[in-house]
């Protein structure tokens, strides 16, 4: 994902400079990167220093005294040990001592569902480990599938969603396993009439967390999209006259997560 963040930054031409000048600017007093409400928070600096990594930029040594703060993750949910994960390993701040903490409390955190699956496995890539129990991660994904061909996030939702039907390609194939074309063409289908991808069957507007993550997974999985100047256009238009990209259209914030995915977005389109 960060390899196509990258991508999407050399594509931003004149428009880096304030979106990199927006991340910059959104760098709370304690270190971390603020939330929607202007908050420092571990989850919303993972997607501030992936967007200044995806520019080449440096990210703040204060970034780092921020995330030593919460030590080897003791008592945080997996989203958040992942969190610690991503922010550590990419700052070169992991000894083996630490690694095999993280791994070990990997191990415990519960990991039901598709999203759950995709954390822990980018948290294991991470750390440079092997994923735990390959089998047994593609037998409770392939358990979320519903009969239209997506993926729920648990057993028994009959609901598909973009997120994690995307997420669930994203697992299979860093997994060696093929993509089911039914979920290729469900992924497709989500497209809308102006370019974007909504996060739903039946949803009425596309957004761009869901455009992004359905692009991504597209390709990963060996099936872009053909060229199509519509999408570019979209994710485009979500980016602020500050720099910063928005969620979707009648929203008028942006924040650093959804920066991240207007990177993801732009470098996941066709060249």
């Amino acid at each position: 994902m960060l390899t196509a963040a990258r991508r999407g930054a050399g594509r931003l031409g004149a428009r880096r400079g304030p979106l990199v000048r927006f991340v910059r600017g959104r760098l709370t007093d304690e270190g971390g990167f603020a939330d929607r409400h202007g908050r420092g928070d571990l989850y919303y600096t993972v997607f501030g220093a992936e967007c200044l990594r995806a520019c080449g930029e440096r990210v703040p040594a204060a970034v780092g005294e921020y995330v030593r703060r919460f030590g080897p993750g003791d008592g945080l949910d997996l989203v958040h040990l992942a969190c610690v994960v991503r922010l550590r390993t990419a700052a070169g701040d992991v000894n083996d001592a630490l690694r095999d903490e993280l791994l070990g409390r990997l191990r415990n955190c519960p990991a039901p569902g598709v999203y759950a699956a995709f954390l822990a496995l980018a948290a294991a890539q991470d750390l440079g480990a092997p994923p735990p129990d390959a089998d047994k991660i593609v037998a409770a994904v392939q358990a979320c599938r519903t009969p239209d061909g997506g993926y729920a996030n648990l057993p028994g939702i009959p609901l598909a969603m973009t997120p994690t039907t995307a997420a669930a390609a994203i697992v299979l194939a860093a997994l060696g396993r093929a993509v089911e074309p039914a979920a290729v063409n469900w992924l497709a289908g989500r497209r809308c009439d102006g370019g974007g991808y909504a996060v739903a069957d039946g949803a009425a507007e596309a957004e761009l967390l869901s455009t992004a993550v359905a692009l991504h997974a597209l390709a990963v999985a060996g099936a872009p999209p053909a060229d199509d100047p519509a999408t570019g256009a979209f994710v485009q238009s979500l980016q602020c006259d500050g720099g910063g990209f928005r969620g979707h259209r009648p929203a008028d914030e942006a924040d650093c997560e959804y920066t991240f995915y207007g990177l993801l977005a732009l470098g996941s389109l066709p060249a």
